[in-house]
């Protein structure tokens, strides 16, 4: 949520929407560590239609957001994940 902040300038929407993705769950179990998974869309995008786009702006706030996670999750280390 802090990453999301910072990235976007503003606090971040839990909509809890989208679709399970097969790999997850197996991919989290076999590293050890939770999957978070963040979608850079808008209504306007038209998501996994013929005509998808993304805002290059937003992409742009999405790579800061995964940059300052990143950072996050670097300062907790693989023990401060688990707990």
């Amino acid at each position: 949520m802090r990453a999301l902040e910072k990235g976007y300038g503003r606090k971040p929407a839990l909509i809890g929407s989208g679709a399970s993705i097969g790999f997850v769950k197996p991919f989290a179990d076999a590293m050890g560590v939770p999957c978070l998974l963040t979608g850079v869309e808008d209504p306007g995008c038209a998501a996994h239609s013929a005509d998808e786009s993304l805002h290059l702006g937003d992409w742009r706030k999405s790579m800061r957001s995964a940059v300052h996670l990143y950072d996050e999750l670097a300062r907790l280390g693989r023990a401060g994940l688990r707990g």
